[in-house]
């Protein structure tokens, strides 16, 4: 930055909107980086402590410097005298004003940044998120081909590993790039959903952060661009943080979205789908087809009135659980099955501490049952499917499924809840939680939005819990109770 650009920077004129970048750059260091933050009484501190220091340089230190040299000099021979004129003395000067020439100019960029953010923000835009080391190569192209300019219809958030940027930043590229370096992902791919989850919510702020910034709801296109290549780095960062990194919905942003593949020489063919080339084949979309025509036959609708939810069999002579808030203080509610046939069900019991009750289908025989599994084996980043009925599709055939990872367990009443990355629509209460190996392991409870970082959660109760509350009903003597 020369002092044309530096004095520029200085007396342009900021109108108020202008981010702070100090401040987003924050947001977007890696997990664990260790921030730290100056209260304003040490500022304050500090600045009387370099006003004294500065004081005590211009009344002592200075008036002794200009008595005490010269006499030095003129006691070295003239050889001396000549090189401390001409060589000691001009480089302490210059070493000097180097040191406030890269201070003011460090200072100009930061304020040239923010006046240039402040400048874009009703600009129409492409946005374009890139992961992986695909991140690097990417910006710079865009450096090279813009030569240095600023191209003001363009940003990039992007995701390079740790190892190769270790800090978080925002830079003035040819495009406006957000870093936000994340873990390097070489080993397994479930290792690297774990990583993509502990950081999640981290890099959602970020990314709020950025566009808020830079004022992208005019953003008119958006690119995903996901590098093929060795390692999980970029795959992870698309399918987890798809629904997260978009700036749809931003301020009424509309944008047209794509998603581009880069392949390169260390790419391995079997990530590829061979039904549909060019398409990548995760685990997740491939079992979720498969999954979904295993447990639709045991996800049932509950009505109740005016409340709908879903249910789950447990036993082949139709003994259903729900939540107990969908079934509320009813005696009998109508469940409907994957097949289409309806029954009444009696409203066995119900927990409402647990949010879970028993339902028995009045007719039902042979009922295709769930298996259950062991909630007390699932680990963070451990792939899950959740089923259930939307409540505002009456006529929904089969029950929806939506995938994800296991994020947070936690304790309540001595019981234990997952959260899941999943986002399930109103309804899906009282719908299970299942393995990829269709095991049941958590009954819907409810779901809930991070106030950080903006993004829907699902909560179930662990299926060790719900049959342990089960285990202390007893059916028998309340279907008799009923009859009576």
């Amino acid at each position: 930055m020369n002092g044309r650009a530096m004095l520029q920077a200085y007396f342009s004129v900021k109108q108020g909107k202008a981010p702070n970048l100090p401040k987003l750059e924050r947001k977007l260091q890696p997990l664990g980086t260790k921030i730290r933050k100056r209260n304003t009484w040490q500022l304050a501190l500090g600045a009387i402590v370099l006003a004294g220091l500065v004081f005590m340089l211009l009344r002592r230190v200075i008036p002794i410097v200009s008595e005490q040299v010269p006499q030095l000099l003129s006691s070295q021979p003239a050889e001396l005298q000549l090189i401390g004129i001409f060589l000691v003395l001009p480089a302490l000067a210059g070493a000097v004003g180097y040191g406030i020439y890269r201070l003011f100019s460090r200072l100009a960029r930061q304020r040239a940044m923010e006046v240039y953010l402040e400048s874009i923000r009703d600009a129409k835009k492409l946005m374009v998120y890139v992961s992986g080391s695909g991140a690097i190569g990417f910006t710079k192209a865009v450096e090279r081909i813009s030569q240095g300019k600023p191209i003001r219809e363009l940003l990039v958030f992007a995701h390079p590993p740790v190892v190769a940027i270790k800090k978080g930043s925002i830079r003035l590229m040819g495009a406006v790039t957000a870093y936000a370096p994340v873990q390097y992902a070489m080993g397994s791919h479930k290792a690297a959903r774990s990583a993509r989850i502990a950081e999640g919510d981290q890099y959602s702020q970020g990314h709020q952060a950025f566009l808020e910034a830079t004022g992208s709801k005019e953003t008119a296109v958006e690119w995903s661009m996901i590098h093929l290549g060795k390692g999980h780095t970029s795959i992870t960062c698309h399918t987890e943080w798809e629904t997260a990194r978009s700036t749809t919905g931003y301020g009424g942003a509309k944008p047209k979205r794509f998603v581009i593949l880069v392949r390169d020489s260390t790419f391995e063919d079997s990530i590829l789908s061979d039904e549909k080339p060019g398409v990548i084949n995760t685990d997740v979309d491939a079992s979720a087809t498969s999954i979904q025509e295993d447990i639709a036959p045991v996800v049932v609708r509950v009505r109740n009135d005016g409340v709908v939810g879903s249910g789950v069999v447990i036993d082949t002579d139709g003994l259903v659980i729900t939540n107990a808030h969908v079934v509320k203080d009813a005696e009998s509610v109508t469940v409907r099955f994957g097949d289409g046939t309806e029954s009444t069900a009696i409203v066995v019991e119900r927990d409402t501490d647990a949010d879970v009750a028993l339902l028995s289908c009045i007719g039902v025989n042979g009922a295709t049952s769930v298996q259950r599994g062991d909630s007390s084996t699932l680990n963070h980043g451990d792939l899950i499917a959740a089923f259930g009925y939307p409540g505002d599709k009456d006529d929904q055939g089969a029950p929806t499924v939506d995938m994800g990872v296991v994020t947070k367990f936690f304790s309540e009443n001595e019981r234990t809840h997952i959260q899941s990355s999943v986002s399930v629509s109103p309804g899906c209460s009282g719908g299970p939680l299942v393995t990829l190996d269709g095991r049941f392991v958590g009954l819907i409870t409810s779901t809930h939005t991070d106030t950080e970082g903006d993004v829907k959660r699902t909560l179930a109760l662990s299926s060790n819990d719900v049959f342990s509350v089960i285990s202390n009903f007893n059916p028998k003597d309340s279907m008799a109770n009923v009859a009576d």
